[in-house]
């Protein structure tokens, strides 16, 4: 068999065009919030709805998420396309990457967008390290809904970007895929069950 031509199958699996999501989190003061495609819901059953985030192990707000158990997760809007790139290109260890954005606390404790498509809370129940994504299995707590309209998707916040801003982010996931690669080829090792 020949080996898997990865630029055609990078260049195919572009044509997915996933939803530009936010995660908001927040533990012991600290809060954060990153950018994410991984999101997506994983229940059929209405009554347990359930939603899935895979995140980088390297970013902050991750942290946040394993140390409290609970995230928000909010589509965004196309006029939201600069706070989604802020959110993306920069760290939040040493700086607020929520300072100015409009934060509304739910009773949960999660930090809810108050400019937003619209909102889930959840509630972690499990949680997978694959090496290069930390998986969150959350029950839906709490949603709202705060405009209309379709939701951001991957393709026209790329779109949406400058030269430079699209080449930073290339590069920032780059970087991410490099520093990871050797733990999720070492969670492919370990055994599993079929």
């Amino acid at each position: 068999m020949q080996p898997p031509n990865l630029e055609q199958i990078d260049s195919l699996l572009r044509i997915v065009d996933r939803e530009i999501w936010l995660i908001t989190a927040a533990h012991n003061g600290q809060r954060s919030g990153l950018t994410a495609t991984w999101v997506s819901q994983v229940s059929l059953d209405p009554e347990r709805p359930v939603l899935l985030a895979g995140l980088s192990p390297r970013n902050y707000t991750t942290e946040l998420v394993q140390q409290r158990g609970l995230f928000a997760a909010h589509l965004m809007t196309h006029e939201q396309l600069q706070l989604a790139y802020a959110l993306a290109a920069h760290s939040g260890r040493q700086q607020d990457k929520l300072a100015g954005v409009q934060l509304s606390p739910h009773e949960s404790g999660a930090l809810i967008l108050t400019e937003c498509r619209a909102w889930f809370v959840g509630k972690v129940f499990r949680q997978q390290s694959t090496g290069d994504r930390e998986f969150f299995w959350a029950d839906v707590i709490a949603a709202g809904e705060n405009a209309a309209g379709p939701a951001l998707r991957e393709q026209a916040f790329f779109q949406g970007l400058t030269a430079t801003e699209r080449i930073h982010l290339k590069e920032l996931r780059a970087s991410d895929a490099l520093a990871l690669r050797a733990a999720a080829r070492l969670w492919r090792q370990q055994p599993t069950e079929l």
